[in-house]
């Protein structure tokens, strides 16, 4: 039923190809010896199972597979009210538009994005930053901080138990007036139910015999 329904939104026209590369570098395994994303690994192993899971959990709240576009000047505001001590997982994704090719040679450190967004996520007290890389010291554990290089953002903490604001824009002017982008949000909500799909082939979402609390298990008549 998984490998069904993520077939069906993968070929069926639902998933663009940002969302896919952000849903794979939201839910890849960690490699490597450091947290974080390097430049032997990459991103980490790619972990199908628990990236289709996601897609068939997707509530729209603290659980979130969404795309937005990002008008020039706007920021784009999101409220996540996370259980004390648990992870926060939020990465964005956008594909940009063409930038100028640089010079055949060896490693470039050329800067390529063409229009440039940021990601924070922050309360009364911390703020945190998605992860950065140096490539003048490849070796080196990535840190946090202002990442000018991508068209990938991730950011992941601990939360303290307040509720936080997720901030996404832009540095200097939006080729074509503003940028598409795919947001990929993860934390425990106190209260909040996971959902698993029962019923097969049958394409009634709005029907709560379709849907269970546990795996394979009863109707929760609950949508």
């Amino acid at each position: 039923t998984l490998l069904q329904e993520l077939n069906k939104r993968l070929y069926g026209g639902f998933l663009k190809a940002s969302e896919i590369k952000a849903l794979a570098i939201h839910t890849a395994y960690e490699a490597g010896l450091n947290p974080g994303p390097d430049y032997a690994f990459g991103w980490g192993l790619m972990n199908g199972k628990d990236a289709g899971r996601l897609i068939l959990e997707e509530n729209g709240d603290n659980k979130i597979i969404e795309n937005h576009y990002l008008n020039d000047g706007e920021t784009f505001t999101l409220d996540l009210n996370p259980v004390s001590g648990t992870d926060v997982k939020v990465t964005i994704c956008w594909t940009d538009l063409p930038g100028s090719p640089v010079a055949a040679q060896l490693d470039p450190t050329d800067l390529m994005l063409v229009n440039d967004l940021d990601m924070r996520i922050s309360n009364e007290s911390e703020e945190y930053f998605p992860y950065i890389l140096d490539p003048l010291f490849p070796a080196r554990a990535a840190t946090t901080g202002d990442n000018f290089r991508d068209n990938v953002e991730k950011i992941e903490f601990v939360a303290s138990g307040e509720p936080y604001k997720l901030s996404i824009n832009h540095k200097g002017t939006l080729n074509d007036g503003g940028q598409s982008f795919s947001l990929i949000v993860t934390y425990e909500k106190e209260g909040s139910n996971t959902y698993y799909w029962i019923g097969g082939n049958n394409s009634e979402w709005t029907n709560p015999n379709n849907w269970s609390l546990t795996s394979a298990g009863a109707p929760a008549d609950q949508i």
